[in-house]
């Protein structure tokens, strides 16, 4: 799928930088940092400055051997870290996410969601009320400016999992989510305001820099969107135009052949909370991505685990993406007409479903209806003449139980008057 242009920020390397005042929501003592960056070469310093706080609060720094530096505050030192990363773990010219965590007992450094340091701290983290700087020495001094482009940065006041980290690092944030307390996109396009898109408010000046536009396709747009039912019946359409079907109802595999929607197409679709969704067969039985993903998909699953959780991305105009617990999605192969897998690493159109609600029938109530006995039940109405009418129409809706010979008649109307009468049989 081809990314649509997006607005970046590019720092010049000697002057350039973001500065954002201190405030509460920005002095923590356990976080979850991350920023995509992209370095123009390599550095001409051996430090450069990414984001962070005078004082070390949390701090991304980067090496000219390409290794990210992650730096803390603690009681024993303004210096303490958690290992580099190896040299070359960043690559010039290249758009890398950088993340870290820390929980007060160990910090951890993430590239492009995978784990590759982590120790323990030495101590509880001393929170800094100072500035915090994007893209300039962290220690506030005017020096070690970084030459390149970064996006999409993010402070969160807990510690997040790599699962979370893999599953979020390429969507756009809204910037009500939970634990978020700054979050700058960079995504302007013109003036010299960083805006946060949180309630926090921490929105950054820019000094210098240049609007550029860039196809960033690591980064899904998030779109504005209704929220879902808790619980609603729908039908997922594929590329081609034929909608998945679970087979037999359930208790098999998953496909993506069939024309038109009937009870092995119709899911439904339990909403769990943070984008999380299961989605129930016809028979009960729930759709599983085997081995969390990579694999086939069947709906053969009695209760609801993390192989039965997807995460449901809503990209616009009824499309949705449904991304298995691996961080893969689920994908109908050829874009219809086989079978559905869950073994992508990006959103295409064969990995693209139309959403689709299903009107629920309404239960129909218990109304009282009339027995009769075949042998001398039957109701009596007195004779008008109004009831019996030169024309007419005469109906009935009748439920004959057994065997009571040839005919029966349900409605009977017997007169000596000129209009004769009319009789009913069924």
């Amino acid at each position: 799928m081809t990314a649509s242009p997006q607005s970046v920020l590019r720092f010049n390397g000697t002057s350039d930088y973001i500065s954002v005042p201190d405030s509460e929501s920005l002095q923590l003592s356990a976080y979850t940092v991350e920023v995509w960056i992209k370095p123009s070469g390599k550095p001409n310093q051996v430090w450069k400055g990414i984001v962070g706080k005078p004082g070390r609060n949390y701090n991304i720094w980067i090496h000219n051997t390409g290794y990210v530096h992650h730096r803390f505050h603690t009681k024993g030192s303004t210096n303490t870290g958690a290992p580099n990363t190896t040299k070359r773990s960043l690559k010039w010219n290249q758009w890398s996410h950088v993340a870290i965590t820390n929980d007060g007992k160990t910090a951890k450094t993430y590239i492009n969601g995978q784990l590759k340091k982590e120790g323990a701290t030495g101590g509880a983290l001393i929170v800094d009320q100072t500035p915090l700087y994007l893209a300039r020495n962290l220690d506030g001094k005017s020096d070690n400016y970084f030459k390149g482009q970064l996006a999409d940065i993010r402070i969160w006041n807990q510690v997040h999992s790599q699962d979370e980290i893999k599953n979020l690092m390429g969507q756009r944030l809204k910037g009500d989510e939970a634990g978020l307390v700054a979050y700058w996109p960079l995504n302007e396009g013109s003036g010299t305001i960083a805006k946060d898109q949180t309630n926090s408010n921490n929105q950054g000046t820019i000094h210098g820099g240049t609007w550029e536009q860039e196809e960033l396709d690591f980064i899904t747009p998030s779109l504005p969107t209704e929220p879902l039912p808790e619980t609603e019946l729908i039908a997922l359409q594929v590329d081609n135009g034929q909608y998945l079907c679970t087979e037999k109802g359930g208790g098999s595999s998953v496909v993506a052949n069939r024309d038109k929607i009937g009870p092995w197409e119709t899911l439904t679709l339990h909403q769990l909370g943070d984008s999380k969704v299961a989605i129930q067969a016809d028979n009960g039985q729930y759709i599983c991505a085997e081995g969390g993903g990579g694999s086939s998909v069947v709906a053969n699953r009695d209760k609801i685990g993390p192989w039965e959780t997807f995460t449901l991305h809503q990209l616009g105009d009824s499309k949705v993406a449904i991304q298995a617990e691996n961080g893969q999605y689920l994908c109908a192969e050829g874009g219809g007409g086989g079978s559905v897998v869950a073994n992508r690493d990006k959103i295409g159109p064969w990995e693209t479903f139309v959403y689709q609600t299903i009107a629920a029938t309404t239960p129909q109530l218990a109304q009282s209806v009339a027995t009769f006995d075949g042998k001398n039940d039957y109701i009596e109405v007195p004779y008008k003449p109004e009831l019996n009418p030169a024309k007419f129409t005469l109906s009935c809706w009748a439920k004959v139980e057994g065997s009571q010979g040839k005919w029966r008649s349900p409605v009977t109307c017997r007169t000596d008057g000129p209009q004769g009468g009319y009789i009913l049989y069924a």
